[in-house]
């Protein structure tokens, strides 16, 4: 899928990525992960209606919290830090 609908569905998590974890990465992703490239944002730092679709489709603020959050959901289970 391209365009605005594609766009709109970055940020949701379903059923279909836990799936995707359990099936082919769950085995071998360690119990501690480091993580050394996110993007923290928050969407007001941003003139109006510079921030990208994708930003502006997500959380407003993508801070260590929310970070953390998500990543719980696509690595259920492990430990994650970073830079």
């Amino acid at each position: 899928m391209t365009g605005p609908q594609a766009v709109l569905r970055d940020w949701e998590f379903t059923e279909w990525d836990s799936e995707l974890f359990r099936r082919e990465l769950d085995s071998f992703v360690p119990p501690q992960i480091f993580d050394a490239h996110a993007h923290l944002y928050d969407v007001s730092h941003f003139p109006p209606g510079t921030a990208s679709a994708f930003l502006a489709t997500g959380p407003g603020r993508a801070d260590h919290a929310e970070y953390q959050r998500r990543i719980q959901q696509i690595t259920p289970g492990r430990t994650t830090c970073g830079l």
